[in-house]
């Protein structure tokens, strides 16, 4: 899936998607950027460091996962917009991806070898992608089956109270003071 043309159509492929019955009402779903191939990746990151702001396509998710694309293009917002010292941003560095950004946005070095940078950020990012989507779609599935499962017992379970199979006593429930 490539990049979308604009916020517009992010956001319209993001309220297609059903929201999975697994995440606890109420809670925010940032959601997993979808990518394609390093290249996305790395057209992601150059334009984000030139101070573009880049839409993209986001599945929605069961549980909140980490999501690397996502996390590289806010630290480059942070350097883009807000003018983060290099102090701080060193300070959020965690893995190798951020010290790779970090290496590209605040080094000391010519375009090709900051490209090259950009080059193999996007290629470990997309690997890094690829295993938490590959996460989600599992957990996705296994969401998807215990639904399927439950609808065919409740359809079994309504046929054998037809056929008398099985009774089932009904209380009366009275409401209660203040209950309508």
């Amino acid at each position: 899936m490539s990049l979308p043309p604009d916020d517009k159509t992010a956001k319209k492929h993001w309220l297609k998607q059903e929201a999975p019955l697994g995440r606890p009402w109420g809670t925010p779903d940032p959601g997993l950027t979808q990518v394609s191939s390093p290249a996305d990746i790395r057209e992601i990151v150059t334009r984000e460091s030139q101070g573009e702001q880049v839409p993209t396509y986001r599945q929605r998710t069961a549980s909140n996962l980490p999501d690397p694309v996502a996390r590289s293009q806010g630290m480059i917002r942070q350097f883009t917009q807000k003018g983060i010292a290099a102090d701080k941003f060193m300070k959020q560095c965690e893995n190798v991806e951020d010290m790779i950004l970090f290496m590209a946005l605040y080094g000391d070095m010519e375009d090709d070898k900051k490209g090259a940078l950009f080059v193999k950020l996007s290629k470990i990012l997309f690997d890094a992608q690829k295993e938490v989507q590959k996460q989600n779609n599992i957990t996705l599935d296994r969401e998807a089956r215990q639904i399927k499962n439950t609808l065919e017992n409740q359809k079994k379970l309504q046929k054998l109270l037809e056929k008398g199979a099985i009774t089932v006593d009904a209380k009366e429930v009275k409401p209660r003071d203040g209950d309508a």
